[in-house]
């Protein structure tokens, strides 16, 4: 453990340099592997605004696996997450977890700070197992994320707590709400047709990696001109993440709301598009399925944005219902 200390000298205050969430839990995870060196690694936490954890950042899990993995709080590893602190998965279980499959020993750690949950860690090791000293540097690698983690998320709430975001000049996530739900309510009851599409830049860490934090910033805020400048007066414009985009269409079809997405598609920075992924999810209350909620319609586009960041680059997806 004292030698793991040793080598973290130097890493608060390079840590501190970081304005971006993931760059800090990339640099944690790049620190973790340098001094443990497992197979593969990832942080999974809790998606903003929805019900369900996915992968945050990793190393050597495939963009296939990273995609599909999803955790909802009534499966087992989220339960045990909530009442352990370390779990140890060995090649002889019968069952294997589901995050990797060819290995011989893996942990996971939860993610928490003081009473608050917010996901968990993992690492394995294809062939061996992890000695205690690994498992303590795990631990407190684990510890100092939960830690990165909690401040992030007081500063969104507070940032969220304001109606304009400050970098965009759009409605933050909080305001896309309140201002949503109200026409949502009035398209429902006058039975008149309303789309949601939300707009997720992939691989967002990649951006910031390649062109720094203020030429990222200056890329979003053109990002965003472009949208704004290319939407009426009485869409609503939001930014529901860091890196989530949210246009509602009052009085548009989902056909039409497929026209506006694939007119984006095509004018939006070629500066972003060329380093990132765009995932592009549209659903809206019509006839041929039930949206009573606006929950609802922001869970089932949600649900089409995932469904294209699976099959394509740059895909357009609409929702569809399983009834």
């Amino acid at each position: 453990m004292l030698e793991s200390l040793k080598r973290l000298e130097g890493f608060f205050a390079f840590l501190q340099e970081k304005n971006n969430l993931e760059q800090k839990l990339s640099h944690i995870i790049r620190k973790l592997v340098d001094i443990i060196h497992p197979n593969s690694c990832s942080i999974i936490l809790k998606k903003t605004h929805f019900d369900y954890y996915g992968v945050k950042i990793n190393r050597n899990l495939t963009h296939h696996k990273v995609k599909e993995l999803r955790f909802y709080d009534k499966d087992d590893i989220i339960e045990k997450m909530k009442n352990t602190n370390i779990a140890h998965f060995y090649k002889e279980d019968n069952n294997k977890f589901i995050i990797e499959y060819a290995y011989s020993h893996l942990i996971c750690v939860p993610i928490t700070y003081e009473d608050a949950f917010y996901g968990f860690a993992h690492i394995d090791r294809k062939h061996g197992h992890f000695t205690d000293e690994d498992i303590l540097s795990f631990q407190l690698f684990s510890q100092i994320a939960s830690f990165v983690i909690a401040l992030d998320i007081i500063k969104n709430k507070y940032e969220q707590s304001k109606e304009i975001d400050e970098l965009t000049h759009i409605n933050t996530f909080s305001s896309f709400n309140h201002h949503g739900r109200a026409i949502f309510s009035q398209m429902k009851r006058y039975k008149r047709e309303l789309c949601l599409i939300i707009l997720e830049i992939e691989h967002y860490e990649r951006m910031i990696r390649k062109f720094g934090m203020i030429n990222s910033d200056k890329m979003i805020c053109e990002f965003t001109n472009t949208i704004k400048s290319s939407v009426r007066i009485i869409d609503l414009l939001g930014k529901i993440d860091v890196n989530v985009f949210a246009i509602l269409l009052p009085e548009t079809p989902i056909e039409g709301a497929k026209i506006v997405a694939e007119r984006l598609n095509k004018i939006l920075p070629d500066t972003i598009a060329n380093c990132c992924k765009l995932s592009w999810g549209i659903a809206g209350i019509n006839q041929s399925y039930k949206i009573d909620t606006f929950d609802e319609l922001l869970l089932a586009a949600e649900s089409a944005k995932f469904n294209a960041s699976r099959k394509y680059i740059n895909k357009i997806e609409v929702y569809r219902s399983e009834l």
